[in-house]
């Protein structure tokens, strides 16, 4: 839409909006233009009510609503009057296409949009590792059709899309911010990170206050796993894991890891030793990984180390031919 003058001029005003929708909201109308006795009127009474010159609206967001073309020649030409209202000046009202029937009116471009409601159940689902299909689903479900999710699930994955193209530079420092957050919320809560000289979040740990009060009381024996790897950064998850009085697990802390380098595992021990107090557990458990045993030798050498026996054991089949595994006193 063009613009160029102030209410004084009252300059042409004309956009080919997309769509053919009447208004959803009350507009003011000249009932001395179009024989009506009142001032206002509700948009499901101006569903056939055709534009009428001389038709009055507060802004051009009413403009918008009330009339949407489909890119063809149909169009109106507002002008802003000195009163600060919109005017109907001229229009053309036939259109070089067929209308769209109302059951497929939602799915116009112009009628479709990501609402907050969307947008929330998108997230909650992505953080319970729910895929955007799935969320889509949810919506269609919850709201009772895909006609009231108000956008189709291309318009959601292309939101999603958007949005993690516009957060990317910026999602590191969106993590250690959100952190820092629950650290002054707490100060129990602690965490520390590192980063490389391109300043790319390389090495991040945190434990909150009921980790850390978990390995004050059970801290005797603590499970590292280093085998988890995050789909979309690559960085490997390493969470630390210890066994209460009634044999179940208990959260001592987690990590992010961009490599399994020993200047990598070394860090990682020297944090989790920083957060527990200076406190080094008596018995540690990891998977086989050499860079973790030379770490855990030169960081914790008074702990022993032992290796988990599943991880073992899902690598007989890899290691052992079948006729020496499948011999019962193997």
């Amino acid at each position: 839409m063009r613009n160029d003058g102030d209410s004084q001029q009252q300059q042409e005003l004309q956009q080919p909006w997309t769509g053919n929708d009447a208004l959803s909201e009350v507009v003011a109308v000249d009932p001395a233009i179009v024989g009506l006795t009142g001032t206002s009127f509700e948009a499901t009474a101006m569903d056939h009510l055709k534009p009428v010159v001389g038709i009055m609206f507060d802004t051009l967001t009413d403009v918008e609503k009330f009339y949407k073309s489909c890119g063809c020649e149909a169009h109106i030409v507002v002008k802003l009057g000195s009163d600060k209202k919109y005017r109907i000046a001229s229009m053309v009202e036939e259109h070089s296409h067929n209308f769209v029937s109302p059951n497929k009116r939602h799915l116009l471009r112009s009628n479709r949009n990501v609402s907050e409601r969307a947008n929330s159940t998108l997230f909650s689902c992505h953080k319970a590792s729910i895929g955007t299909s799935q969320a889509y689903r949810l919506l269609h479900v919850s709201e009772g059709g895909f006609h009231i999710v108000g956008c189709t699930l291309r318009d959601l994955q292309n939101y999603y899309r958007d949005l993690r193209n516009k957060i990317k530079d910026a999602d590191a420092q969106m993590f250690v911010a959100q952190l820092e957050r629950k650290k002054e919320v707490n100060p129990a809560f602690f965490y520390d990170f590192m980063v490389d000289e391109q300043g790319r979040l390389v090495r991040v740990f945190w434990a909150d206050a009921l980790c850390r009060e978990n390995y004050s009381v059970f801290g005797d024996v603590a499970s590292v796993d280093s085998t988890y790897t995050t789909n979309q950064y690559n960085m490997i998850f390493v969470p630390f894991t210890g066994v209460n009085h009634h044999l179940q697990s208990v959260f001592l802390g987690a990590a992010f890891l961009a490599n399994k380098k020993i200047e990598s595992n070394e860090w990682l021990f020297n944090t989790f030793l920083k957060a527990m107090r200076g406190v080094a557990p008596h018995l540690i458990i990891t998977d086989e990984d050499a860079s973790m045993k030379a770490a855990i030798a030169q960081i914790l050498p008074v702990t022993t180390h032992r290796l988990c026996m599943w991880h073992i054991m899902e690598k007989v089949p890899e290691k052992v031919k079948p006729s020496i595994r499948e011999d019962e006193q193997f």
